[in-house]
Order: structure tokens, then sequence, then C-alpha cells
């Protein structure tokens, strides 16, 4: 199986208390990274579209981002692009590791996106120095550090309306699945929603279940049985 968008959300702690945080107060739950490749096996996915790491503060759990970019690797999985932001305060060896090796599976390099929320309304003041050696630093993703914007509004302007994706299937051209649209979140507690700007409380919700209770194709029969009728 093919999918378009994969989202994983690695932990809910976090090492700021940002006042427009879409997530709601930190958590003390990190995911357990060995689901993702039982999630993988499951549904039998070997291509990516668009991998993306997310949280609370992804760095803060760069063991689980190194096992599941190995079990990536392990199982031959390919990613098109990969995005994750961080507010730059924490900075690990074993991080970058892992993100050395989601470059060497990614197709779309030149799209191996990192990204540092450095807006005016994060209070991220000490970022850590080994993120600006890495602008020159000869490292398999030095070079794609960016500047991210973080959020456009001011806190007490902030509006957010959360949308739920809808999946949509086909058969790729070797006959196999593609869920050709459609965000996959799996977030810190192995459970799938449709949307990654939900609250953590909304994410209880929306979820449709746990990750390795149902295959995708269970967890949306009537798109894909819709897809194959056409």
């Amino acid at each position: 199986m093919r999918i378009d968008n994969l989202v994983i959300e690695l932990t809910r702690r976090c090492n700021l208390k940002c006042k427009h945080c879409l997530r709601g107060p930190a958590q003390s739950i990190d995911i357990n990274p060995d689901l993702v490749a039982k999630f993988i096996q499951k549904n039998h996915i070997d291509y990516i579209s668009s991998l993306v790491f997310t949280g609370g503060e992804p760095c803060l759990a760069a063991s689980s981002m190194g096992v599941i970019a190995r079990d990536l690797v392990r199982l031959k999985v390919h990613i098109g692009t990969f995005f994750m932001a961080t507010n730059g305060l924490v900075f690990q060896l074993e991080m970058m590791n892992a993100l050395g090796l989601l470059h060497s599976i990614c197709d779309e390099t030149e799209l191996f996106t990192l990204a540092i929320s450095r807006d005016k309304y994060h209070d991220n003041k000490k970022i850590h120095p080994s993120w600006g050696l890495l602008k020159t630093a000869e490292h398999p993703i030095g070079s794609l550090l960016l500047e991210g914007r973080g959020a456009k509004l001011p806190p007490d302007k902030y509006s957010h309306k959360p949308k739920v994706d809808s999946w949509y299937w086909s058969k790729d051209g070797d006959g196999g699945v593609l869920l050709r649209e459609g965000m996959v979140y799996i977030n810190a507690k192995g459970n799938i929603v449709k949307c990654c700007d939900f609250s953590y409380a909304h994410q209880d919700k929306e979820t449709l279940g746990h990750c390795l209770a149902k295959t995708l194709i269970e967890y949306d029969s009537e798109g894909y049985e819709a897809a194959e009728e056409n």
C-alpha cells in the first residue's frame, strides 16, 4: 500500500508553554515506537508520500525517532518528502542520526525540511548553538535547516477551526492499493485521527481507534468500497 500523508506524534511532552499552542497543556506521554513498524506491516505500506514527525516537542523523543527511522529502513519503506518542526532548544546526536537515515530513504531530498519555530510568539531565546553550526557543517542534512514561521497570529486573535480530512482510495499502476488523499495521524497514544490540527482533548473525540486494531481499509471500508466500484 502507498499512502499520501502520515503524521506521527512522537510525544506530548514539551519544554515550552506557549499560550497559542493548539495542543493544550503538555502531557507526559510518548509513543511506543514499535507500533509504527507493526502499523506499516499490518497495512503492507511500502511508500509514504509525505512523512511528518510532530509533538509536543519532537526532539524530546529522539530515541523513538531513531527506532522508527531504523524500522522504516529495515522494512524498505520509502518516503517522498519529510517535515519536522522544532523549537530548537534540544539538540541530540541520536536525533540527527535518525534524520540522516530518513534522508537516505527520501526521494525528494530537496523537500526534506527541518524547521525551527523562531517567531515572536515562541519563548525560545536559548536555541541550542549546535543548530546554528548545522548551517555550515558537513552533515547529510546540514544544508536543509530552515527557519519556521510558527503562529501567524498573536494569541489573543488566534482562531483555530480544524477540518477532518477525507480519505480517497484508488489502485496504483501495479494493481496495489493507494490512499491517494487524506491524512493518517497516529498520536502518542497510538490512536488514529484524520487531522493534525486537533488539541489533545479533541483527538480523543475524533479518534477512529488504535492503529493496530484494524487496517486502514477496515477503518474506511465505505470509502474503499466506493473506490473499488469506480
